[in-house]
């Protein structure tokens, strides 16, 4: 990464929250970064059309950077969100599983790609994966407030309300 390469030539000592900073990207190349961003936002309309929108640009993103697992990871979550609110389609889910798991072997430490996981296998009805697949994300990531958020959605939706507050 170049910013670390930066870093290392001036000899500067990085807290871990400025390392992580550097890190946070996934890519260095900027317009893949632009396009992730741009996925987000659409993602975040919670529409058809947005979801649509977010999948098509992280499509792009991954074609201008084959290496950029948080894009994999950031197309799956878009797939299952899809899959759960507008199209039923269950090839949705099965696309989203293959990027995930790309995501996970190109970065295995890529904690966050174990939210889409877990929310894929609960749509696919499978239950005690998706369950465990959140509580990995917290053993993982106890810090990141998203990895609780993950096992709290799992217990909200299949309906473990008392256990889902603990997590929120």
């Amino acid at each position: 990464m170049v910013a670390q390469k930066v870093v290392d030539g001036l000899k500067l000592h990085l807290t871990k929250e400025e390392k992580s900073l550097l890190e946070e990207r996934g890519t260095e190349k900027a317009e893949a970064y632009e396009l992730f961003i741009k996925a987000s936002e659409y993602s975040r309309r919670n529409t058809k059309e947005g979801y649509q929108l977010a999948i098509q640009l992280l499509t792009e993103a991954i074609k201008l950077d084959p290496g950029y697992a948080n894009a994999f990871s950031s197309k799956a979550r878009s797939l299952a969100l899809l899959y759960r609110s507008y199209n039923r389609d269950p090839v949705l889910l099965d696309e989203g599983m293959k990027f995930v798991t790309e995501a996970i072997r190109l970065k295995p430490d890529l904690w966050e790609a174990l939210d889409p996981l877990s929310f894929i296998y609960r749509l696919q009805g499978k239950l005690e994966e998706a369950e465990q697949a959140a509580k990995d994300y917290i053993w993982n990531a106890p810090d990141d407030s998203m990895s609780h958020f993950a096992l709290g959605f799992f217990y909200a939706e299949t309906g473990q309300y008392a256990k889902s507050v603990v997590q929120y």
